[in-house]
């Protein structure tokens, strides 16, 4: 295991201001999940979103854990965690996680891979960093120097294309209502396979699935309102239309969805 005393000391190793804002640009949070009680069950919830995650989970003070990509999901997944482990999560914005796992994201839709797959030693390096850490702070800024690291040598990874596909991922989320798939295509500049192919690579799934999943979040947000209000309220055709969507993607109804949220509360 990599000794402390041959890392520099954190304060210099924290990324520059202008890497800094670089990074915020493709990650939403790196966070640290304190350990609970053996007995205490961890509700993870995995909704379809277009987002990729980092995991790093470890036994307290073991010398054993694991590094996962866990890809952007189709469908919702639902599982409880149990045991007194240590977790890191790294949350990638809307198409951010492709500079930094270097495969196209449709490779890890509803997929988890050990990070070891796609990073090789330099992956190993970190789990052992990772697992050497005093603290969650400690996690954290390790975490965040490795990732500021990467995006360093990935500069040939942010492709023109890449760019285009990243602002037409800001212009759906922007978007209210429903926007149309070639219109979009002409707006960045791209013709639709263009866009499909493209959107495939940067977030792992086309663009009209994208759509889905954002009405999809939408509705999520809007739960509270009647069935008919929340339907209109997150673009769909009808109640009947969200429910048949829910279904597919949350496997369940509204109804469920939502008292299964309040039972978790």
């Amino acid at each position: 295991m990599e000794q402390a005393t041959t890392d520099l000391p954190f304060r210099e190793r924290t990324p520059n201001r202008v890497l800094a804002r670089a990074l915020d640009r493709h990650v939403a949070e790196v966070r640290a999940w304190p350990a609970a009680p053996p007995a205490t069950a961890r509700y993870v919830e995995r909704l379809p979103d277009g987002t990729a995650t980092l995991v790093f989970r470890a036994a307290p003070l073991g010398s054993s854990g694991t590094l996962t990509a866990v890809g952007a999901v189709s469908r919702a997944t639902y599982k409880e965690a149990r045991g007194e482990l240590r977790v890191v999560t790294v949350d990638f914005r809307l198409g951010g996680a492709f500079p930094f796992l270097g495969v196209p994201m449709h490779s890890l839709t509803d997929r988890m891979v050990p990070l070891e797959e796609l990073w090789g030693a330099e992956a190993h390096r970190l789990l052992e960093r990772l697992l050497s850490c005093r603290d969650d702070a400690q996690s954290v800024a390790i975490m965040e120097q490795a990732l500021a690291a990467r995006l360093e040598r990935a500069a040939h990874l942010e492709l023109r294309s890449a760019v285009s596909v990243l602002k037409a991922v800001r212009r759906l989320v922007s978007q209210r209502q429903t926007v149309d798939v070639a219109g979009l295509a002409t707006g960045v500049g791209l013709s639709q396979r263009q866009l499909r192919r493209l959107f495939a690579t940067a977030v792992g799934v086309g663009p009209k699935e994208f759509l889905r999943m954002l009405r999809f979040n939408r509705a999520i947000r809007c739960l509270a309102m009647p069935g008919g209000q929340l339907a209109i309220e997150a673009g769909y055709y009808d109640q009947a239309h969200l429910i048949s969507e829910f279904q597919r993607l949350a496997r369940m109804t509204p109804r469920d969805f939502a008292n299964r949220r309040r039972a978790e509360i």
